[in-house]
């Protein structure tokens, strides 16, 4: 699935910089070699980051239910 249409990132690519330990929206697109444009993928972007952390916490996990 496309996550950035601007720059055409999937959400592979944004959840391979997600898990190499990237954690501020802005910084993905420098990762990937491109930059934000329109911005309207930064907050799925933040999302993904979200999903990603509480599955790297137990403890976030539980507390989100």
């Amino acid at each position: 699935m496309y996550v950035c249409i601007c720059n055409a990132l999937t959400d592979q690519q944004v959840t391979e910089v997600i898990t190499a330990g990237e954690c501020d929206a802005h910084a993905v697109h420098p990762c990937l070699g491109c930059t934000t444009r329109c911005g309207k993928c930064l907050s799925t972007i933040a999302e993904m980051m979200g999903r990603h952390q509480q599955a790297s916490d137990p403890d976030l996990a539980l507390a989100a239910e």
